[in-house]
């Protein structure tokens, strides 16, 4: 069976506020029910770990009970102080009949239906597999202010989320991770650094973290666009 931790825990500072990323208010919904409504339309999910910041727990949850339901249960978590942290507290409830789990950043609230399907889909095969999207820019490799050198962009892509694995495989790169006093910025890094093949899924350009106060501005206006046109066609 398949699970998916939703990892919604960061403060995005970057973003600016008081509120914790996740938890702003985006179009009138909380920044996380963007991925919630997208995951209610993929099939194989059948379970859900909300991680958020653990003084916003008690607010989701209420949040959670009087919104409509969704096609799978939603457990939540409280989170670390970085991703890997969050992301191995929810591994920690994960149950033996999830065999596939997906990790998600709450901060890309755009991703498809047909994204997570066509990772899971690969995760089944390989047993791991990441959205990513190759690099248009020419990539630097810089240390302390100075190009050491340049990246072959024909090679070079950029991680986004979903990123999926056996659970048993991610189980173990996140324990390897903690035994071994590493800290990796995505689930990806964890399994590499375990010798598991990850194989990369074609991601998609709407598929864009929400860090800066600008990429707020495109969120608002990306999501004013499809409703303008939802209505059009309707």
């Amino acid at each position: 069976m398949v699970g998916v931790i939703v990892a919604a825990a960061g403060q995005g500072i970057r973003l600016g506020g008081e509120q914790p990323k996740a938890l702003r208010d985006l179009g009138g919904r909380p920044l996380y029910w963007y991925t919630l409504a997208t995951l209610a339309a993929v099939r194989e999910v059948r379970f859900v770990w909300l991680v958020v910041p653990p003084a916003a727990e008690k607010n989701v949850v209420e949040t959670l009970a009087a919104a409509p339901g969704f096609p799978f249960s939603v457990e939540v978590v409280g989170g670390g102080k970085e991703r890997q942290d969050s992301v191995s507290r929810a591994m920690e409830v994960v149950p033996a009949e999830a065999t596939i789990v997906a990790v998600h950043d709450a901060a890309r609230p755009f991703a498809s239906p047909r994204l997570f399907e066509s990772c899971l889909a690969a995760a089944r095969i390989h047993g791991a597999a990441i959205a990513a999207v190759p690099a248009a820019d020419t990539v630097k490799l810089v240390v302390a202010g100075v190009v050491r050198q340049t990246l072959d962009r024909t090679t070079t892509w950029l991680a986004q989320t979903p990123q999926v694995a056996r659970a048993d495989w991610l189980r173990a790169a996140m324990r390897q991770a903690h035994e071994a006093g590493l800290r990796f910025t995505d689930e990806a890094g964890a399994l590499e650094h375990c010798g598991y093949p990850v194989h990369v899924v074609r991601g998609e350009e709407t598929n864009r973290k929400l860090t800066t106060p600008e990429d707020w501005e495109w969120a608002e206006w990306l999501l004013e666009r499809t409703r303008r046109s939802f209505h059009r066609d309707s």
